[in-house]
């Protein structure tokens, strides 16, 4: 179990590490857009990419997902040509598909500027970034590859390099006075770099001229069949994530959209650790299942359960309770409007960190249909209570239903996840760390009364001193002790 958790605990970290970084210059890259941009050209921009890369799900038709499950047991059992056929067979599959969705967008884009869009500028972007839709597809698969040969080093370098390259296309495009294309332009560049630079690296992973490529229908519709419910639970996922900004667009202004797409990803930052715990724990889960030792299973998912909720939570509150200043102080005054829908986002993704992690040991262990009816339903809960709320109350009835949806997924994957292992859920754990996280909030809250600084003192020093004081909570409440963090500690380290 030693080697199981120094594998997960310390790939996750780095992951992690690597994400936050990603995170951070990614969220540099919006502030810049947010400072160089209007509200209307941002929010145009993001309308457009949002439903270009909404359609991402449809290109991957789950093919990712079975590469990623059936790679690491093909090489269990040394078949290597099968191995072959299966990157070959998904590859090919996905950059078709990809041509074909570009093709539609190039030929669609003035259709949709103004009926859709209302905004005549939407079809250039549309026709721009059509060509980044068919490229960036080698991105993808280049970072399924190096997740389905289990290379934590390089996965988390791809989104890393990808938001290097962006950010400086940008800078340079601004430079030059591009203005509103200068994040279009950027986004097709990286397009072109990114798969060019990994290409050496994907090629080390595994002997490609050394095995034969069969076409098997039998492999085909295998790997069909598998990747058929991660269309249902990649469709649903993108519902949930990306489906109040196409209502958001059409409904509402493009300003509102604007202040959702700086709200939405600033909260979403909060849910790397349990994605980087995800691409750890997927390949690891299935081979775990497939060699039955399910008692190490249950282990490693009970403790990150704790660990994560007990990470994310002060986290949360504390973005909980600087929001309106991290706004206006990283994006301007015209976005301090989006502090209420941000921390009723905040909410939802504290929630949905545990249950990111179900969702993933649920296909881990070869049950991704019992995943697709989850999120199918999540999905259609979100999309019917956007149809309701976002006309109305705009982009808070957006954030209102993205957390009422993140916890819906969160009760649905416990309930069937402990159909198949035995889980101990500890709900008056998850009560306390919850508990600890709302003093951080009343913490700070006394401390802006009682004095007043420097945002950035106040940010440092108000934070630090709720972290104590959430520490001293947990062990009050007995949520963690000494020796468990020992034994834990001792895990890790072998």
């Amino acid at each position: 179990m030693s080697n199981y958790m120094k594998r997960i605990v310390g790939g996750s970290f780095f992951i992690f590490f690597i994400a936050i970084l990603s995170s951070i210059i990614s969220f540099f890259i919006r502030i810049l857009l947010a400072n160089n941009l209007t509200l209307e050209e941002y929010g145009l921009f993001y309308a457009v990419f949002v439903f270009v890369s909404f359609f991402a799900l449809f290109r991957n038709f789950g093919l990712g997902a079975a590469l990623i499950k059936h790679v690491p047991e093909f090489k269990v059992k040394e078949k290597f040509d099968t191995i072959k056929s299966t990157i070959f067979i998904t590859s090919s599959l996905r950059i078709c598909i990809s041509v074909v969705f570009g093709i539609l967008f190039y030929v669609l884009s003035d259709f949709l500027a103004t009926y859709y869009f209302h905004n005549e500028t939407a079809s250039l972007i549309l026709k721009f970034l059509a060509v980044f839709f068919i490229l960036s597809v080698f991105i993808d698969i280049t970072k399924n590859l190096f997740e389905a040969f289990q290379k934590p080093f390089w996965f988390p370098l791809v989104d890393f390099s990808k938001n290097i390259f962006l950010l400086t296309f940008i800078l340079l495009f601004f430079y030059f006075g591009i203005g509103l294309f200068a994040p279009v332009l950027s986004h097709v560049l990286i397009s072109f770099v990114i798969p060019l630079i990994f290409l050496p690296i994907v090629l080390s992973l595994f002997k490609f001229s050394k095995y034969k490529f069969v076409l098997s229908k039998e492999l085909t519709k295998k790997l069909f069949l598998f990747g058929l419910p991660f269309v249902l639970i990649s469709m649903a996922g993108n519902f949930i994530a990306q489906i109040d900004t196409l209502l958001l667009t059409y409904f509402r202004t493009l300003e509102e959209v604007g202040i959702y797409n700086v709200v939405l990803p600033f909260s979403l930052i909060l849910l790397q650790f349990s994605s980087a715990i995800s691409v750890i724990l997927f390949p690891m889960v299935s081979e775990f299942w497939a060699k039955g030792q399910r008692d190490k299973l249950v282990s490693a998912v009970n403790a990150l359960y704790k660990y994560s909720f007990a990470f994310i939570v002060p986290l949360g509150f504390l973005v909980f309770s600087f929001t309106p200043s991290l706004l206006n102080l990283f994006f301007g005054e015209e976005y301090v409007v989006g502090t209420l829908a941000m921390r009723i986002l905040l909410i939802g993704v504290i929630m949905y960190t545990v249950a990111n992690v179900n969702q993933y040991v649920l296909a881990g262990i070869g049950k991704p249909k019992v995943t697709a009816k989850i999120v199918t339903v999540v999905a259609l809960f979100n999309f019917f209570g956007n149809l309701l709320l976002i006309p109305i109350y705009g982009i808070v009835g957006a954030a209102l239903m993205t957390t009422l949806s993140y916890f819906l997924s969160l009760i649905l994957s416990l309930v069937y996840l402990r159909k198949f292992i035995h889980l101990k859920v500890s709900i008056s754990s998850w009560f306390k760390i919850f508990l600890s996280g709302v003093i951080i909030v009343f913490i700070v809250y006394l401390l802006k009364k009682l004095f007043t600084f420097n945002i950035w003192i106040e940010l440092i020093f108000f934070s630090v001193v709720a972290l104590f004081i959430y520490l001293i909570c947990l062990f009050v409440f007995r949520v963690v002790n000494l020796l468990e963090i020992k034994r834990l500690f001792h895990k890790i380290i072998g």
